[in-house]
């Protein structure tokens, strides 16, 4: 109809709506009155199957085989309690940043905003430097981002800690032995699970600094000789700790915390990386879990992304403990502690140990932190820089 008024179409979008939707009908033989009486069935079909959307819906679920269809069930049932949830808590409010508090002062410029956000920024990348593993004794022995040598030795039990270290270091390094007979992850990634991952990926994800966004990664994924181009470079960085330039540059994006908490130190801060280390960042996480599955070596109450157990198991098991401890009329104690900037105060040398003990190869775990932890001078030098793209439109 648009097209018949004379109206700018995509005819591509048209042709890939029309053979999606499987409309059959001869619209070139049609008069302009006939498309308009289509269009008004069409919205009237249209709602009354939306006044039926439930039970549709179950019914085009039973169409499919009895694990894919409680896939199905169980990722709708979570997003109807994720927009439950965000509905109570008031998070469905846009979290674009576009004021800033500070001492009493509403920041409303980008250069304003970049001023007071950047130190800020900058306690966070480095509020890891006063812990155990990045002061004396242990930083001598790692060093600041790893040391491969005394990594086999922590994994094979012949690493002695140095005498001056604390207490809680000497632990963490003792359970950071290998399970026993856990192979090694693959150290490649090969052009089909490439396609399959990227299959998966969500188009309007955010990329890098670089402006190579999902979408490329997608199509490109749908080509084989492209597919196995770009396979070949992710292998390149995962099986010998490559870290392409691009890489090395984060981009710094800030959100609301909470609808309304507009002050400096309330705000989130995130990173955006490139879309093929995202990738190989899923592959190392995905493996890791893996792993720790087949060497029963992942934490009883971690319930999230594991087969058959559900992150929600973890309210109720607290529901569940509520009603007990209320039903017997006994004494407890419940401490709900939420860890300030539990990721910034990650070292890099613990998330090593951590990956490297669950078979994850060596330069794929020291890859994964080659942009994290900008020295002082690289963060003078850079920091404006990068938190200037913050608030760009």
């Amino acid at each position: 109809m648009r097209r018949r008024k004379g109206l700018r179409v995509s005819t591509n979008l048209w042709k890939r709506r029309k053979k999606k939707a499987k409309i059959d009908l001869n619209l070139k033989e049609m008069s302009l009155d006939d498309l308009e009486a289509q269009l008004r069935l069409a919205h009237s079909a249209y709602q009354k199957a939306k006044r039926d959307h439930v039970a549709l819906q179950e019914a085009f679920w039973d169409t499919f085989d009895p694990k894919v269809r409680d896939r199905l069930k169980c990722h709708e049932q979570a997003r109807n309690l994720g927009r439950m949830a965000r509905a109570i808590n008031g998070k469905l409010d846009s979290l674009q940043v576009g004021v800033v508090e500070h001492e009493g002062s509403l920041c409303d410029t980008k250069e304003w905003i970049e001023e007071v956000l950047l130190p800020v920024n900058k306690a966070k990348v480095h509020s890891s430097e006063d812990t155990d593993f990045l002061t004396s004794p242990l930083v001598k022995e790692f060093g600041c981002q790893g040391n491969e040598q005394i990594e086999n030795a922590v994994l094979q039990v012949s690493c002695v800690p140095p005498p001056l270290a604390s207490r809680y270091s000497k632990l963490f390094l003792k359970h950071c032995v290998a399970p026993l007979g856990l192979p090694s992850s693959d150290d490649n990634v090969s052009t089909a699970d490439h396609c399959k991952d990227w299959k998966r990926a969500k188009e309007r994800t955010s990329g890098g600094q670089s402006r190579i966004t999902f979408a490329m990664y997608k199509a490109e994924a749908t080509d084989p000789v492209l597919a196995a181009l770009d396979a070949s470079q992710q292998s390149m960085g995962y099986a010998t700790g490559f870290s392409f330039p691009r890489w090395q540059q984060g981009l710094d994006i800030q959100l609301l915390k909470r609808s309304g908490k507009i002050g400096t130190t309330s705000l989130r801060t995130i990173s955006c990386t490139e879309p093929d280390q995202n990738m190989n960042n899923k592959k190392i996480g995905r493996d890791v879990m893996w792993n720790g599955e087949r060497a029963k070596a992942l934490a009883w109450d971690n319930l999230g992304d594991r087969k058959g157990m559900k992150a929600v198991e973890v309210d109720q098991n607290w529901t569940l403990a509520n009603d007990h401890i209320r039903g017997w009329r006994a004494r407890a104690v419940i401490i709900s502690n939420d860890a300030k900037g539990c990721f910034d105060r990650i070292a890099h040398v613990v998330a090593i140990l951590a990956l490297r003990r669950l078979g994850i190869p060596a330069p794929a775990g020291h890859n994964v932190h080659d942009h994290n932890h900008p020295t002082d001078a690289a963060l003078h030098q850079n920091g404006l820089r990068r938190i200037g793209t913050i608030l760009r439109p």
